[in-house]
């Protein structure tokens, strides 16, 4: 966990050093897809190794071509001048306590927002993708190995577009008009509603797993948007330590409340309502999807004030 922890907020900065603002959601995007990707492999080989070889042999399997990436990245990608990309920027030396970090960020309205927005999103995300394996397992008998076949191919290909023309759409709509960088999750979210519940009430197998592939696609639309549109608002000294403190509110909110939030309301429903572990999983999941509403909510909210806290940091010097 601590190593995987330093990935991503340097990733952030050094693509957001690579690439402008008008194309950064899009290359972001394209840096995102490593998550739908790796669930797509990752449930694909660990559910029918964990079937036949064991959990602890899928673990060992599944981790170790991130230790050859690891090393490519190493020895074959150069770091960019600070700033390069937007040009004209003098270099940035200055180490920035993280306590000028927050207090910069979150004194930022859209980031506020978008951070909240992305948070929420991941309560639904996390929580769902925990328990949507023994949903299909206890309400329509599906094998681990099936499982792992169905979700992966749902999560990494629908969810793997989603991630990838997030950015595409940002940028493309946001060259028109600045709010599409918000509007387009926010929207996607409002979305995905009505389509999550759906997986949770019908009861025919392919018709639940076809279903799920349009939430799939449209909860991952937020991806680039929103780490483009952070690494833009962040002064450039930032930018690392930005990402970092948007990740921690991500899975602080959605990584260690959606899942256990999900377990405990099933869990409530089961004792007293009386219904089996079937039923109360169902309902807890189908609350929970309902928690994309407060997504849509932040993230057009923060569609309000992105227009003018974006052009307030192409003000700011550098540093």
């Amino acid at each position: 966990g601590i190593g995987e922890a330093g990935g991503s907020p340097p990733s952030h900065s050094l693509i957001a050093d690579y690439f402008a603002p008008d194309r950064r959601s899009t290359a972001l995007g394209i840096y995102a897809l490593g998550i739908p990707v790796g669930i797509l492999f990752g449930n694909l080989a660990g559910g029918w190794i964990n079937e036949f070889f064991g959990w602890r042999n899928a673990f060992f399997l599944v981790g170790i071509p991130g230790i050859v990436l690891a090393l490519i990245m190493k020895f074959t990608v150069k770091e960019p001048p600070r700033g390069y990309s937007e040009g004209g920027h003098p270099p940035v030396t200055e180490h920035v306590p993280f306590s000028q970090v927050l207090k910069t960020m979150w004194g930022l309205k859209t980031f506020r927002w978008l951070s909240l927005g992305a948070a929420t999103q991941a309560f639904v995300g996390y929580g769902s993708i925990a328990w949507m394996p023994s949903f299909l397992v206890r309400s329509h008998d599906m094998s681990i190995g099936q499982v792992g076949t169905a979700l992966g191919l749902i999560i990494g290909l629908c969810g793997g577009a989603g991630t990838l023309l997030s950015g595409m759409i940002g940028d493309r709509l946001g060259a028109r008009n600045v709010r599409w960088y918000m509007l387009v999750p926010a929207w996607a979210f409002l979305l995905a509603v009505p389509t999550g519940a759906a997986v949770y009430m019908v009861d025919n197998l392919y018709l639940v797993l076809g279903l799920y592939t349009i939430p799939a696609f449209l909860v991952n639309l937020y991806t680039g948007p929103t780490f483009g549109m952070t690494q833009s608002l962040a002064p450039i000294a930032m930018r690392a330590a930005s990402s970092a403190l948007l990740l921690f509110i991500i899975n602080i909110i959605g990584l260690v409340f959606g899942p256990t939030t999900i377990g405990i309301v099933s869990d409530l429903l089961q004792s007293t309502l009386q219904w089996d572990e079937n039923i109360s999983l169902q309902y807890a999941l189908l609350g929970c999807n309902s928690v994309y509403l407060l997504s849509f909510a932040c993230y057009f909210l923060a569609s309000k004030t992105l227009e003018t806290e974006l052009d307030a940091a192409k003000a700011r010097p550098a540093s």
